[in-house]
């Protein structure tokens, strides 16, 4: 449904660009009330130090409160000198979502989400860490019920045995591991993470009722030089230590006179066990794979970032899973990934406390395109996917996905140390976009949107 092009109050989903916050779950314009209790206090053992936070969400939009990563966390430190360094238990009552494979938000996984017939939206869980200098490793667990079908036997008053097929709240368990090191005086950091997920038990007619699973990895090479090593705020643990405080989505600084900069590199691969969509009754395993290089420079008052992130159909419906859920992709099916490259840069004028900048960048999006005998004629039609549940149909003869292109200009007023204001104008290039039209002489058929959209808004925020 084409959108109305009337200005209005409110957020709107084409504001957002398809390389835009990729290292959170969040597009920066929600309205985000967490609140926090917190406290940490030394043991009655010595080495032992204990913390616990109740963290909840406000959802304005339906006044809603939701768990957001309450833990309970226990560090042993049997070293002296830096606190660091030890072993430490995070215990998650509620909700592990903040424990995940992958260090890109956009390329992370393992979260509830991974499970698709889950009866519950979070899944309870514990990592278990250690630290020792530049080195750490760390191995947890969680677990979520989903539902599943349990066959079982039923006597009848002809002495027979039926086979009845119910369906139960079966228990879920997902393992993650992984290590890192910096190396050469925190100039390399190298580390990568493994997992394993169950994800349900076919209900498929013509499969077995085997357990549906997914096995995989993540690994990453980041080379700094003056910043930090990339996180998603996602990952991290809310707390209100007054001798280490927590900022979260802390503004961009502007160091004058310093260079900075940082290069990362990204893969992850994941491998489902499916039904296979070519062979009756038997599994599969289909491959998943995605990846992301991105580079930061900062330099006095300019800042720019170059991104380029590869993601293929697979794992693009990791979390359906697949095409059709649980079902393997057909061979006959061709398959194209999605890769785009984006490009940032902004310059900050300190007296005024104004940042302005520019944005751009080309996506291919991914696409399957299937071939169907219709009598004589052959029929292929092509499909846009540029997410779960997101899918543009393209009309019968347009098999290929044009490139997508999306800029914006925008700055960023900084009115104090709590509020800022926000403007911004953009344009949006995407010949992909369809819709379903009836006509009484044509019938039902598909045509295209107009494929050039100019946006502009101004937003007002406030973080305490």
């Amino acid at each position: 449904m084409p959108l109305s092009p009337l200005p209005g109050f409110g957020d709107r989903r084409p504001y957002q660009l398809f390389f835009d916050n990729l290292n959170t779950r969040f597009t920066s314009r929600e309205t985000l009330t967490h609140i926090v209790v917190y406290n940490k206090m030394p043991s009655f053992f010595d080495g032992l130090t204990t913390e616990a936070a109740l963290v909840v969400r406000l959802n304005l939009l339906d006044m809603r409160l939701t768990d957001t990563g309450s833990y309970i966390r226990l560090h042993y430190a049997p070293w002296k000198g830096d606190e660091k360094d030890g072993l430490t238990l995070v215990a998650f009552p509620f909700d592990s979502e903040r424990f995940r494979l992958g260090y890109l938000y956009a390329l992370s996984f393992g979260g509830a989400d991974f499970v698709p017939r889950r009866s519950l939206l979070r899944a309870p869980g514990f990592k278990l860490q250690f630290d020792r200098g530049p080195f750490y490793a760390f191995l947890g667990m969680k677990t979520i019920p989903a539902v599943a079908p349990l066959e079982v036997e039923l006597d009848t008053a002809a002495s027979e045995t039926e086979i009845e097929v119910i369906r139960v709240d079966e228990t879920q368990y997902s393992v993650l591991g992984g290590a890192g090191v910096d190396l050469f005086d925190e100039l390399l950091r190298v580390e990568f993470g493994a997992g394993y997920f169950q994800q349900g038990v076919f209900d498929l007619p013509g499969y077995p009722r085997v357990q549906v699973y997914s096995v995989g990895g993540a690994a990453r090479v980041v080379l700094r030089r003056g910043m930090g090593v990339p996180g998603s705020i996602d990952f991290r643990l809310y707390r209100n230590d007054p001798y280490a405080p927590f900022i979260p989505f802390r503004p961009v600084e502007y160091v004058p006179d310093k260079l900075a900069w940082l290069v990362s590199a990204e893969a992850v691969a994941i491998g489902q066990h499916l039904a296979d969509a070519d062979r009756p009754n038997a599994t599969t395993i289909e491959p998943a794979f995605a990846g992301a290089v991105r580079g930061r420079l900062h330099v006095d008052r300019w800042r720019f970032e170059l991104t380029g992130l590869y993601r293929d159909l697979s794992f693009l419906l990791k979390n359906v899973p697949s095409l059709e859920p649980f079902l393997s992709i057909p061979d006959g099916l061709t398959v194209n990934p999605e890769f785009f490259v984006a490009l940032t840069a902004d310059h900050h004028f300190p007296d005024a406390h104004l940042t302005v900048g520019l944005s751009g960048g080309v996506q291919l999006p991914a696409t399957v395109t299937s071939a169907v005998t219709v009598g004589p004629a052959d029929a292929a039609r092509t499909l846009v996917v540029r997410g779960e549940g997101n899918f543009s149909i393209l009309p019968p003869g347009t098999l290929d996905a044009a490139p997508i292109v999306g800029g914006r200009l925008y700055a960023r007023w900084d009115l104090s140390e709590m509020l800022f204001s926000y403007y911004w104008i953009q344009y949006v290039r995407d010949p992909n976009e369809t819709r379903l039209v009836v006509s009484e002489t044509e019938g039902t058929r598909r045509i295209f949107q107009r494929p050039d959209r100019l946006g502009f808004g101004v937003s007002l925020a406030a973080r305490f």
